[in-house]
């Protein structure tokens, strides 16, 4: 079976989303992830309109389809990038790539393993922000390995990962839907559990060499009902990195279930930097 190894309170006048921007971050879940969603309508003129989506493992840059259409209809130019997930270098180079060609500022969005990319990628001075969901948040030095508390017990989406002979991880197609997105519509994790993208095995073990959220500002969507990340690590990640923090009751992969609530709270930072 596989195994990771691995005060002041404010409300935000764009989406009214209570935020923790003391050192020692809280969590707002006082809202329902509908009235987040619904406070998100037009971007104000001051607000970032550039936002680069990075994804994460077992998916591809499609999980972001529908927080992508949230956005553009509410005024954002969104761009998602497209990782080859062979080395932590190819995705960092792959994301520097659609920073290089999009206008700054802009605000970089990472899920998952795509938070590794974005912490390293983040550092470039066209960024302003960033925001992390259900993502990783390492240290300088830190792989996802160094992330990952070996002792902890492993949980259910953990065994629906598979090694292939050529050095990738897979998720069994069957269980993809309860790993990642149990509460997504059915029809999509379907069709993505047969169209996934495998993720190199040595990439979990590459390490950031820096960490943009130690000088940008950051935003964390923890996924509380997540079955493959623990929310204790995620709850974890968002307090180092100091993070204006929610929780989402929704599974790991909240862009396929929750792109409502996930695109209010991108609308949040973006309107939030500008501020």
């Amino acid at each position: 079976m596989f195994r990771f190894r691995f005060k002041r309170r404010r409300i935000l006048p764009s989406l009214g989303l209570c935020a923790t921007l003391t050192l020692t971050t809280g969590f707002c879940i006082g809202k329902s992830n509908r009235a987040i969603a619904d406070e998100a309508n037009v971007v104000p003129a001051h607000s970032i309109k550039n936002v680069v989506l990075v994804h994460g493992a077992f998916v591809d840059a499609s999980i972001w389809s529908d927080v992508i259409r949230q956005l553009q209809a509410a005024g954002y130019t969104p761009s998602a990038v497209q990782l080859p997930m062979t080395s932590l270098k190819a995705d960092i180079d792959a994301t520097q790539q659609v920073i290089d060609r999009t206008a700054a500022p802009i605000l970089l969005v990472g899920y998952s393993y795509g938070g590794m990319p974005v912490t390293e990628v983040g550092s470039d001075p066209k960024v302003r922000g960033l925001v992390y969901v259900a993502a990783m948040a390492p240290r300088p030095g830190q792989s996802i390995n160094d992330l990952f508390d070996r002792g902890a017990p492993g949980l259910p989406g953990q065994a629906a990962v598979e090694q292939s002979s050529d050095g990738f991880f897979w998720l069994t197609p069957s269980l993809f839907r309860m790993a990642l997105a149990h509460d997504a519509p059915e029809d999509r994790t379907a069709t993505m559990s047969v169209s996934q993208r495998p993720i190199a095995i040595s990439t979990f073990g590459q390490a950031v060499s820096k960490a943009a959220w130690m000088e940008k500002p950051s935003w964390y969507a923890i996924s509380a009902d997540d079955k493959i990340i623990p929310v204790a690590l995620e709850r974890k990640m968002a307090k180092d990195i100091k993070a204006v923090t929610i929780e989402l009751n929704t599974a790991h992969a909240s862009p396929l279930s929750q792109p409502k609530a996930v695109a209010a709270f991108i609308s949040q930072a973006a309107n939030a930097i500008a501020d």
